[in-house]
């Protein structure tokens, strides 16, 4: 269950995630409307304290305790 957690924005880390064959990705997101970036973010960049909650939560979900974390 290996997941790339990174702040990267999380179209390319999804791109990254698959070609090392990782489970997943958690990355920033961008906030697109009609199909068009607008250059903005949807939340805060996935960085610091909201990389750790993201991987808290991952954890949470998908049912890992510390141990299955990297």
């Amino acid at each position: 269950m290996p997941w790339l957690v990174t702040a990267t924005p999380v179209e390319l880390a999804s791109i990254i995630a698959q070609r090392l064959g990782l489970t997943g990705a958690l990355g920033t997101v961008s906030e697109v409307e009609g199909g068009v970036y607008t250059g903005r973010l949807v939340g805060t960049p996935l960085h610091g304290q909201a990389k750790a909650e993201a991987v808290r939560a991952l954890a949470g979900r998908e049912g890992a305790g510390r141990a299955g974390l990297l």
